[in-house]
């Protein structure tokens, strides 16, 4: 751990192994997730394509772009203007819990006008209530201890990729290793960086995995 703090301070020492952390830290952000998620599902997974015309693809396309990312960076830009939050990344813990909750109201307006529209089909739903799940346990957690963000959003994505390929036993394997080396890179950038310990990061990767994961295998949704 002191290697990676140490190499931080000195970007000269390692700085192409730097480049590729921040590259990775912000080319991954957790608001794109959910439609990196759904471009995933849409694009790779034939069987999902299938189930839903191509309006009300991109009719997801456009609700989830808007509901999860142009408000949310309008409200985090405004929490900005006003000195709310201190830095662009929300290093500080007690900063994240009002956007986070926001996030996920917003999210769940996604949801909603997602569950009203008989054209989606009902295997997507559980998955965007996943991502719900997760990001409302995460802004629990983050109350009282700092679980990263990042690592819940890329892994979010990966649980729902694994679990619609067993669903429909469609898989790309080679989809489903590149998606978990971005997993594994993505924390790997956040600790090269010293945004998060090992454990925070682990804890991250787990929730944001099994919350899609298992709400989609279990169809767990309201």
């Amino acid at each position: 751990m002191y290697n990676c703090i140490n190499s931080v301070k000195d970007p000269k020492r390692n700085k192409s192994l730097y480049i590729l952390a921040n590259i990775l830290s912000v080319g991954f952000q957790p608001i794109l997730m959910p439609i990196l998620c759904l471009v995933l599902l849409y694009q790779f997974n034939d069987s999902v394509n299938f189930l839903h015309e191509k309006d009300s693809i991109l009719k997801m396309y456009i609700l989830g772009i808007t509901f999860t990312i142009i408000i949310p960076l309008l409200v985090f830009g405004f929490f900005y203007w006003m000195g709310w939050v201190s830095d662009v990344n929300l290093t500080q813990r007690k900063e994240r819990v009002l956007p986070f909750f926001i996030s996920i109201l917003l999210f769940s307006g996604f949801y909603y006008f997602a569950k009203i529209d008989p054209k989606i089909n009902d295997f997507i739903l559980p998955i965007l209530f996943g991502f719900i799940v997760g990001t409302l346990i995460a802004n629990i957690i983050t109350s009282v201890w700092k679980i990263s963000i990042h690592a819940l959003g890329i892994s979010s994505a990966w649980g729902a990729v694994v679990v619609s390929s067993m669903a429909f036993n469609d898989y790309v394997p080679w989809l489903l290793i590149l998606l978990g080396l971005l997993a594994f890179g993505v924390s790997w950038s956040r600790l090269w960086l010293n945004r998060h310990t090992l454990l925070q990061l682990v804890a991250g990767g787990f929730l944001g995995f099994f919350s899609t994961f298992l709400c989609a295998y279990y169809k767990i949704y309201i």
